[in-house]
């Protein structure tokens, strides 16, 4: 199959929720208020750190089944089960682990309310059980990404990712309006995946006995696994440090005017995680000249493509919020999104280097990078949001990712073909965001928008040659 059509199910697979939660998140928002609201995020920040005890297992085994032939059954059967076996026994000791932090991160770090404090601590069990679920989900979407079968896993995935992200608005319908009977709901949901993705992985490797758990094989796999926990671990600390400081500095109330906008624009990221998606097994088993050449090749055209709604993003934040979420909410959150959508233009395309390193069995460099980051952006996290607020929150985020995206070109020996490119959308960037202080000047600015696009995609369509034919019809 073409990585024009794995790109496609894979793009289409990340979409459809983007699409859910554009008309769902106002209606939560409004049914369950801002506290609860910003305590779902944090639930969803604290799963995401969690993640790191999976040891690396989901990428690593991805990788595995990439590179070994699929005609050895027995070996497979073998390979599947011992992952699975010690990806729950990694998932109950972190859902003990989380079981008791999120106890002390609730009531002992944040500022809630009396009454949302009861409705937290009836949650936290149910809360706990979803983490050995994402971990055994991950393990099994990685074997299917593995052999390259994107069709059915995202089918399943996108169904239940919908009905989690309307679980609130369920529960409300049914239950009423109370955490507790929101996670069981998402519980139930995240459990039928694991379920149909176990018989999609048994159906598709023909898996019909049962195996205890190969050390030797797991001892391999963890040599490269090690590597990926460690990004693992930083990286959701790194991704989500905003919040948990933003968090304890201004409140939970504070939360949702930076985490909407930064989560419209993380859907930024669609593009190349549909893309790298599909790509990983590839580069996981191509030479490394060849990896090289078709990880640059996509890290340059990602450049280019997403500057384009990075520039309409910045133009359009305050009047686009404005309409979505109304007055009083826009007023608080444009100037983060606008400085959000900088560093996501520069951070999206750099997953593509994180899997060309990682592909490449090099997975120890993108693990020493965030070691060398994660002390310094939390000292200056924690004074800009204190001197700033969102805006300063939002400012020391981007500034962080986009040197992160620089050293990961550096690493994956890309950046000095992209430096032009990066340059040349940089001052295209720059221009939507003085263009959107000349408010009174009206549709003289939306005129004078259209003809810098106009010129800055001739130049890179034309005299870059820039095209996605050569990439997106490779077998």
């Amino acid at each position: 199959m073409s990585i024009r059509k794995n790109t496609i199910i894979n793009f289409a697979g990340l979409t459809f929720p983007i699409l859910v939660s554009l008309i769902s998140i106002p209606i939560t928002l409004k049914i369950i208020g801002s506290e609860r609201y910003g305590l779902l995020i944090l639930v969803w920040t604290l799963l995401g750190y969690f993640a790191f005890v999976d040891f690396g297992l989901p990428k690593a085994m991805s990788n595995r089944i990439a590179r070994i032939e699929k005609t050895d059954g027995k070996y497979l059967t073998s390979l599947v089960w011992s992952v699975s076996w010690v990806a729950l026994f990694l998932g109950v000791i972190g859902g003990a682990l989380l079981y008791m932090s999120t106890k002390y991160f609730f009531f002992e770090f944040s500022k809630l309310s009396s009454a949302i404090a009861q409705e937290t601590a009836k949650s936290i069990f149910w809360i706990s059980l979803l983490l050995p679920l994402s971990i055994l989900t991950s393990i099994l979407t990685g074997i299917l990404d593995g052999v390259e079968k994107f069709a059915r896993s995202n089918i399943i995935h996108v169904t239940t990712g919908t009905l989690v992200q309307l679980a609130p608005i369920i529960s409300n319908q049914f239950f009423g309006v109370d955490l507790e009977y929101i996670f069981i709901l998402i519980l139930a949901f995240r459990l039928v995946l694991l379920v149909v993705l176990a018989v999609l992985v048994k159906l598709e490797l023909n898996i019909n006995h049962i195996y205890g758990i190969n050390f030797h094989e797991i001892r391999s796999m963890s040599r490269y696994g090690f590597w990926v926990t460690i990004s693992s671990f930083m990286s959701p600390l790194l991704e989500t440090a905003d919040r948990i400081v933003l968090t304890k500095v201004s409140g939970v109330q504070a939360v949702p005017y930076y985490s909407i906008p930064f989560s419209m624009l993380d859907k930024m990221r669609v593009v190349p995680r549909a893309l790298g998606r599909t790509v990983f097994p590839i580069l996981s088993k191509s030479s490394s000249t060849e990896a090289h050449l078709l990880g640059t090749n996509i890290l340059k055209r990602m450049i280019f493509v997403l500057a384009i709604p990075s520039f309409l993003a910045i133009l359009l934040a305050e009047p686009l919020l404005r309409l979505w979420m109304g007055e009083y909410f826009a007023a608080k959150s444009y100037l983060p999104a606008q400085i959000l959508t900088i560093g996501f233009w520069m951070n999206s395309p750099a997953f593509i280097a994180v899997l060309l390193l990682q592909g490449q069995g090099k997975p120890k460099m993108v693990a020493t990078l965030h070691m060398i980051e994660i002390l310094p952006f939390l000292g200056v996290m924690w004074v800009a949001v204190d001197t700033w607020g969102i805006a300063g929150a939002a400012g020391a985020w981007s500034t962080r990712v986009a040197c992160d995206a620089i050293v990961l070109y550096y690493l994956s020996g890309a950046l000095q073909q992209l430096l032009k490119m990066i340059v040349v959308s940089a001052l295209f960037i720059a221009s939507a965001a003085a263009l959107s202080t000349l408010k009174e000047y009206g549709i003289y600015i939306y005129i004078i928008s259209a003809v810098i696009i106009f010129v800055y995609m001739s130049y890179v369509t034309i005299l870059e040659k820039i095209t996605f034919n050569s990439i997106l019809g490779r077998k």
